[in-house]
């Protein structure tokens, strides 16, 4: 860049006399980098956040659902639609499910619960709960046993704290479809279960509200015969879900209508979620912006005490040009400095808070209990692109000023 440059630099390092335009300098350096060290910061959290809720969240739930587009809103001959759903390319699992509202029953008080009726053996291929259990184990859930009358089920670490079992405990299961005649009319009929197993998946709505139960047991309770209420189904990449909902429908021949994907699913959360992002990314933005009107401050006043080697410079060839790119250097190397600096305070810091766990969230507001901090280079690129960009504009008009001054007027009087 030739002398541009080097008067940049030169008039960075101030003298004595010019010592209030150097801490003014400093303030905008310092400015920009905890603004861009909180927008890092800040990204980085919403997008640990939103990594977060979307693996807890299909830890416990399907990529695809398919749900009965019949009359009852049943699918009849799983059996044979599973067989063609995992000869698609890209299936990576498909569990048949019965899902029913109902209420768990123990000494100490009572829970309403999502009951889910499963295949282990096939559930495992599609959901993460198996793995996830810290008490007991899932090849203990038995069907009906006649001669022990003992059934097993798994159930969530928070909802086991309700109600207050552990593994081999009894509970009793409530259903709306499961009545007996007795001399006082029609009385709800429990189900008797034993704990299986505690899982904890860390989607808090599932580890306080979700239980599983044998399917068999839940389609004779219901009277669903061989049917089920919808199939789970687990794909190699989940952002192409779009694309394998397309696939499965050509398969099923439009029998069942109702297919949703993990995002339709989701949809509002999501957005929501994005649109957080957004609005911080927006607001700590003005963080920067204030930041870098700093450096409007710090070039006018610089040229104002340059006045003199301005007219210097220019009575000695410079161009105006030559003087409006000293002045955008000077900016630009305050905005890089402190752009440079945020981005890597950001960058540590964040390491710093999801090393150590630092954030906790109440799980029952975002179904997540602790927040991991994610740094994604684009996002980084991106702050420091929007921080460059800031700062380079606060130059030009100082720069403009500069490159318009007389030389005769700024010598006159020295």
């Amino acid at each position: 860049m030739g002398y541009q440059l080097f008067i940049a630099l030169r008039y960075l390092r101030a003298k004595h006399k010019q010592a209030f335009t150097s801490v003014i300098t400093v303030i905008s350096i310092v400015g920009i980098a905890i603004g861009v060290a909180a927008l890092v910061v800040a990204l980085s959290l919403m997008t640990g956040m939103h990594n977060e809720m979307r693996s807890k969240i299909l830890g416990t739930r399907a990529h695809i659902t398919i749900y009965g587009g019949t009359s009852n809103r049943t699918i009849e001959n799983f059996v044979a639609i599973r067989r063609k759903l995992l000869e698609i390319d890209g299936v990576a699992g498909a569990a048949p499910l019965v899902r029913e509202k109902g209420l768990l029953q123990t000494r100490l008080g009572n829970e309403g619960v999502f009951v889910h009726g499963i295949r282990p053996e096939e559930s495992r291929g599609v959901i993460d709960v198996f793995d996830q259990i810290v008490l007991g184990d899932w090849s203990d859930m038995t069907e009906l046993d006649e001669v022990h009358r003992r059934r097993g089920l798994l159930l969530g670490d928070e909802l086991a704290l309700k109600l207050g079992v552990a593994v081999g405990d009894r509970v009793y299961l409530y259903t709306l479809s499961n009545f007996a005649l007795s001399p006082v009319g029609m009385l709800p009929r429990p189900l008797i279960y034993r704990v299986a197993g505690i899982f904890h998946s860390g989607d808090w709505q599932a580890d306080a509200f979700y239980c599983y139960v044998p399917l068999a047991d839940l389609q004779r309770t219901l009277g669903l015969g061989d049917a089920v209420t919808m199939l789970q189904i687990k794909i190699d990449d989940i952002f192409r879900a779009a694309e394998y909902k397309v696939r499965i429908e050509g398969v099923l021949g439009g029998r069942y209508i109702f297919v949703r994907t993990w995002i339709e699913e989701n949809v509002n959360f999501f957005q929501a979620l994005e649109l957080e992002k957004l609005a911080l990314f927006l607001t700590i933005t003005l963080i920067v912006t204030v930041a870098a009107l700093n450096i409007i401050s710090t070039l006018i006043m610089l040229v104002m005490e340059k006045n003199r080697d301005i007219g210097v410079l220019m009575s000695m060839g410079a161009t105006r040009g030559g003087v409006m790119a000293a002045f955008l250097l000077q900016g630009l190397i305050i905005g890089v400095v402190g752009t440079v600096l945020g981005a890597l305070l950001g960058s540590g810091l964040s390491w710093f808070l999801d090393a150590y766990e630092v954030i906790r969230l109440p799980g029952e507001v975002y179904t997540i209990t602790q927040v991991r901090f994610y740094v994604v280079p684009a996002d980084v690129l991106l702050v420091c692109s929007v921080a460059l960009l800031i700062s380079l504009l606060a130059t030009v008009y100082p720069a403009w000023k500069a490159s318009r001054l007389r030389p005769a007027e700024a010598l006159r009087y020295e």
